[in-house]
């Protein structure tokens, strides 16, 4: 009977080879990519730098087909092209030796797994079966199942066993969904007077601290305001009552102004990305919710005074 223990455990060790050369192959084949799809993503910003050269002499386009003509942008995307190539065999390698894996190494395992326990569970039922005669090799079996099922649970096995290979065509995606979004960073040559002045505000720390600070003064104008026609209004005084109405009013179409700048840049192509790699990025995006908040209270304070009548 130690001949059976011996064969599936002879079985499981030559399964487990093929499953940690296959797990080897994928690691190899991750960074292999990794390092391809770098070189593909530099490549990218090649082409990013090179439109705006295009776009201040005059050239206008939203995507990779508006400029592909470029001689120099063919030969980026010809290159990136060959980057692609090389990702593309060397998936399909790795696809070749994870199937072998999944047949001769997973499902090995598993089917040597299935056997132990059939062969375990006959023999603790065969009861003329004794311990020292044909039943010697049970302790064996039952450490190699053991083994078994606690190697089912290491990253080698799992790391195998749910591995998809991915799909040429989904790099090929991301290389045009991402020079479409390096071609939306660079910038057209004429742009209109409210499009520099939406930068500037947008994007300089000065002007960040400026508007956050005039937001703030139109709320406290706005309180000063409600408590005055509070007063005019207990005093029935319609024309103070009228005048503070007004202020407040004014008070939130200045904050609502403010607030449309960050609006509208928010909306930009151009001056997210900018935002996006600014370095004060997060002072921008509070401030944009700061003077929201501002403006909802000042809202609120308009809303009340409005309902003030004589």
């Amino acid at each position: 009977m130690a001949e059976k223990y011996d064969e599936l455990k002879k079985a499981y060790e030559a399964a487990k080879v093929i499953i940690e050369n296959c797990q080897t192959e994928i690691k190899a084949n991750e960074r292999a990519i990794g390092q391809t799809t770098g070189v593909i993503d530099e490549g990218v910003k090649e082409i990013g730098l090179r439109v705006q050269k295009l776009k201040d002499q005059g050239a206008k386009g939203a995507d990779l087909d508006d400029f592909i003509k470029d001689p120099e942008v063919k030969k980026m995307v010809a290159s990136i092209e060959q980057f692609l190539g090389s990702i593309d065999k060397a998936l399909k390698k790795v696809d070749v030796v994870h199937k072998a894996a999944k047949v001769k190494g997973i499902a090995a395992v598993n089917n040597i797994k299935k056997d132990l326990q059939d062969e375990i569970k006959t023999r603790k039922k065969a009861l003329t079966t004794k311990l020292g005669t044909g039943n010697k090799s049970l302790p064996d079996m039952e450490k190699l199942l053991a083994a078994i099922t606690k190697y089912q649970d290491e990253a080698a096995f799992l790391g195998v066993d749910i591995f998809v290979v991915e799909d040429i065509e989904e790099h090929r995606r991301k290389f045009l969904k991402d020079v479409k979004a390096e071609i939306a960073k660079s910038k057209d040559l004429r742009l209109t007077a409210e499009q520099q002045l939406l930068d500037e505000q947008a994007l300089n720390e000065r002007n960040l601290a400026k508007n956050i600070g005039l937001a703030k003064t139109a709320l406290t104008n706005a309180q000063s305001s409600f408590e005055a026609a509070k007063s005019a209004l207990t005093k029935k005084d319609a024309s103070t009552l009228k005048k503070e109405q007004e202020s407040v009013t004014k008070a939130l179409t200045q904050v609502k102004a403010i607030e449309s700048i960050f609006t509208r840049a928010f909306k930009d192509e151009w001056i997210k990305s900018k935002i996006a790699d600014s370095s004060i990025k997060g002072k921008i995006e509070q401030a944009s919710k700061g003077v929201t908040q501002l403006r909802q209270a000042i809202e609120v304070i308009d809303l009340k005074v409005k309902a003030m009548d004589l």
